[in-house]
């Protein structure tokens, strides 16, 4: 399953005149879009997947913040695309929530417990379901302007290098 999040800039108008743009054009955006990649995914990272509360999921593993990756931008005649994600199959239940209860039943154990805060649950508990956390969304959204300027930065300085 993909998650797929559009951010609607300009971008639309500046890769309809890709065609006339010299060859390295692309080359020039694409090396932008995967450096503010790089950028976006330490912003995940560091503000999402790193403390507790809000939108951020917080660390117990590690598993998740470590395996948030970015595809290497593709070029086209008619866009730019790249995906951040992640391969845990939890990152999109994370992301999205579940706006379910479901039961979770002691397997391996008599009962269910919080050995660190001391607390028994018993032989299963109801779990309330998750909100979503947001965190690829809301990341990238927080950088959408720097991957504009980048970019038009990218296709003024490769237009000026062509001249």
């Amino acid at each position: 399953m993909s998650v797929q999040i559009k951010i609607e800039t300009n971008a639309k108008e500046i890769t309809r005149g890709f065609k006339r743009f010299p060859a390295d054009m692309g080359e020039a955006i694409a090396r932008a879009m995967d450096k503010e990649n790089t950028l976006t995914v330490g912003n995940i990272q560091r503000k999402h997947l790193t403390s507790r509360g809000g939108d951020s999921v917080g660390v117990v593993s590690g598993k998740l913040r470590n395996s948030v990756y970015a595809t290497k931008a593709n070029v086209t005649p008619a866009r730019v695309t790249s995906e951040i994600g992640s391969n845990v199959f939890y990152a999109l239940i994370q992301e999205l929530g579940v706006n379910k209860t479901w039961t979770i039943k002691a397997r391996n154990k008599k009962v269910l417990a919080d050995k660190k805060k001391g607390i028994i649950f018993g032989r299963q508990v109801t779990h309330p379901g998750l909100i979503a956390r947001n965190m690829f969304r809301t990341g990238i959204e927080e950088r959408a302007e720097n991957y504009q300027t980048s970019m038009q930065q990218a296709v003024a300085d490769a237009w000026e290098k062509a001249l």
